[in-house]
């Protein structure tokens, strides 16, 4: 069916040729250019050289097959057509997934964000309270270093107001006693000391 629609094509540029030969032979008889007018034998003549050519170029279309040519040619162009028409189609699906991947991405993204943003908020919670304990600690840690200094300072105020009251008291106790007095306190605590034993 394609070789006949080739051949019917081919045909009718022959035909379209040799009416376009006809027409210019004879507007160029009618101005006079031939003097005498083209006889018969010019006529036959050309019309059997445009029919030898005719057949020549049938000849050589039909041998080297052109329509065949003509056929595959376009058969390629098709298959070319459809293997681009494939390679777009999986383009076009690998950029959506691609684009879906993306947005996977950024849908993760975001998650680990949100994710990084609330560990982040209890992590300071939590180290807001082990601050507090740590202050608390601290703070009971130095109190009670200060209530132990303090009684440390109190119990060396004591120890000192009471040697100084005693060599107070001794400085008085001398200048007041008498000899007689020294004595008998001697003589009292030689006497504790035997009853003891």
């Amino acid at each position: 069916m394609q070789n006949a629609r080739i051949l019917n094509s081919f045909i009718l540029l022959l035909l379209s040729i040799l009416f376009l030969q006809i027409f210019a032979t004879a507007v160029i008889a009618s101005t006079g250019e031939g003097e005498h007018g083209a006889s018969l034998s010019d006529w036959l003549s050309r019309i059997l050289n445009f029919a030898i050519l005719v057949a020549l170029l049938y000849i050589l279309i039909s041998k080297f097959r052109v329509g065949d040519l003509l056929k595959k040619r376009s058969e390629g162009i098709a298959k070319a057509i459809s293997d681009a028409e494939e390679a777009k189609e999986t383009a076009k699906k690998g950029f959506e997934a691609i684009q879906n991947r993306l947005k996977e991405k950024d849908r993760e993204i975001e998650e680990i964000l949100n994710a990084a943003k609330a560990n982040g908020e209890k992590e300071k919670v939590v180290l807001f309270h082990e601050g507090e304990k740590i202050g608390e600690g601290i703070i009971r840690h130095a109190t009670e270093n200060i209530d132990r200094e303090v009684r440390k300072a109190r119990e060396s105020l004591r120890e000192e107001a009471v040697n100084l009251a005693l060599e107070l008291a001794e400085g008085k106790i001398k200048e007041n006693m008498k000899k007689e007095d020294e004595e008998l306190i001697i003589k009292g605590y030689i006497k504790n000391i035997e009853d003891v034993n």
